[in-house]
Order: structure tokens, then C-alpha cells, then sequence
């Protein structure tokens, strides 16, 4: 698992990798960490180099650039890697919507939310159980659900829109939808519309006629549905803090 940790305080940073390497040797499993001491410095390693991070740990109060603004930069460049603030207060939460937090860790950080975290992104970008496959004419396609905005019904075919993967949105399958519904409840899908059913984690913002996700994308919602994925998406975005 590849992890950035981003914070202006170099006791806070090493801190942070031995909690680190703690979980990677309790869990066996292999971390790799680079570590920054500015927004600017991270943003000019990933647009100047080929690193890429499945996590970053972004401190919200450094000097200089802040981590809003460096997050906004990050997702210019990978709208993909998972992002966990750092901040001694909460009161920024609702800034992290807009670049897709996956969480708050509150100064000085403890053991178990940051195992908690860990585990999640290691569960979401390499675990097989969170990959979505599906077939068509006996060849066999996959996705992981982090990956996957909605899925869109159009005349009984269910179609994928995808964050990256774009060669696969033209490609269908024949499922109820209602019945997918059910099958990915528990990844945190939920029917916005009749016709379309959309991930949580990639929602960025809610309206009564649309929905917003993190790459600008977005999914209509019907005025029956609204209330429910509204409340969904609130216990959702809830957990992360």
C-alpha cells in the first residue's frame, strides 16, 4: 500500500509513519512512505514524478498552501487516491466534501481510527470483494466500486459509469436493477432514480434535481427518492468524521 503523509510538523510526520509500520507489521501487510512537509512540495512530486498514492494524509493547517487547497490540486491530478485529513479541529469538515475526504483524524491521532482507516483502504483498493465484475458474451469484465459512479438502466441493459475506465461505459448487462440494489447495499449503493443507482462514497454534493459527483459527473434524482438518499448520504459522509 503506497501512503504520503503531508504535515509541516516533522515530530507530528514521524509519529504518523511508526503508527504506520505498527499496523503494516500487525496486519502483514507491505506500506511503502514518502513523506512531505508542505502542500507544495507534494503537489510538485505528483505532477513531476511517477509517484502515486493510494492514501495521503494531508495536515488542513500548514503554512503556506493548506491542505483544501492542496487537496483541490490533488484531485486535478488523481481523482482516485484516497484522501485523510489531519487537523487538531472538525470545523473545516464540510470544505473536505467538496474534494472527497474519506475521513478526519484529529490531532493527536489514535491508534485505532488510524487502523480503521488503514484497513478501509486496503479493503477498497486491494481486495478482491470490492471489485465489481460482470459478464458479457462469456468474456469477463471487472471494476473496482470505488471506481464506479452509477450504474444507468437504458431498455432492460445496465450500463457502468465509471471515474477512469471509460472503455467499459459502452459495454452492458442484462440484471434488474432493483436486484443489483440489493447486491451492493453494502458498498454503499443506493437508487437515486428508477432508471439509476449511485455511489456514495462519490457523491460531492446533493440537489432536489441532481446529483454531483466527485469528477463533476452527475445522476438525476427523483422527487420520491430524494429524502432518502439525501439521509443515507448524510449517516454516510457522518461515519467519516
Amino acid at each position: 500500500m503506497k501512503v504520503a503523509i503531508c504535515d509541516d510538523e516533522k515530530l507530528f510526520r514521524d509519529e504518523l509513519e511508526k503508527l504506520l509500520y505498527r499496523f503494516s507489521f500487525e496486519y502483514n501487510i507491505d506500506i511503502f512512505i514518502d513523506m512531505y512537509s508542505s502542500g507544495e512540495e507534494l503537489i510538485w512530486a505528483l505532477n513531476h514524478s511517477s509517484k502515486n498514492y493510494d492514501l495521503i494524509f494531508l495536515d488542513i493547517l500548514m503554512e503556506g498552501q493548506n491542505g483544501i487547497e492542496a487537496a483541490k490540486e490533488i484531485r486535478k491530478i488523481d481523482m482516485k487516491v484516497l484522501i485523510a485529513f489531519l487537523t487538531s479541529t472538525v470545523e473545516f469538515a464540510l470544505d473536505g466534501y467538496e474534494v472527497k475526504a474519506l475521513s478526519y483524524m484529529v490531532k493527536p491521532i489514535k491508534y485505532e481510527k488510524l487502523q480503521k482507516i488503514a484497513l478501509e483502504v486496503y479493503e477498497t483498493q486491494y481486495d478482491a470483494n470490492n471489485v465489481f465484475t460482470f459478464s458479457i458474451n462469456h468474456a469477463l469484465y471487472s471494476i473496482p466500486f470505488i471506481d464506479i459512479n452509477y450504474f444507468e438502466v437504458d431498455k432492460r441493459v445496465i450500463y457502468v459509469n465509471a471515474i477512469k475506465n471509460k472503455h467499459i461505459e459502452d459495454k452492458g448487462f442484462y440484471k434488474k436493477i432493483d436486484d443489483l440494489a440489493k447486491e451492493l447495499e453494502q458498498h454503499h449503493f443506493i437508487k437515486s432514480h428508477r432508471s439509476y443507482l449511485v455511489n456514495l462514497k462519490n457523491i460531492m454534493s446533493i440537489s432536489a434535481k441532481e446529483i454531483v459527483f466527485v469528477n463533476n459527473q452527475t445522476a438525476p434524482i427523483s422527487r420520491s427518492l430524494y429524502k432518502d438518499v439525501k439521509n443515507r448520504f448524510l449517516e454516510y459522509t457522518s461515519s467519516l468524521l
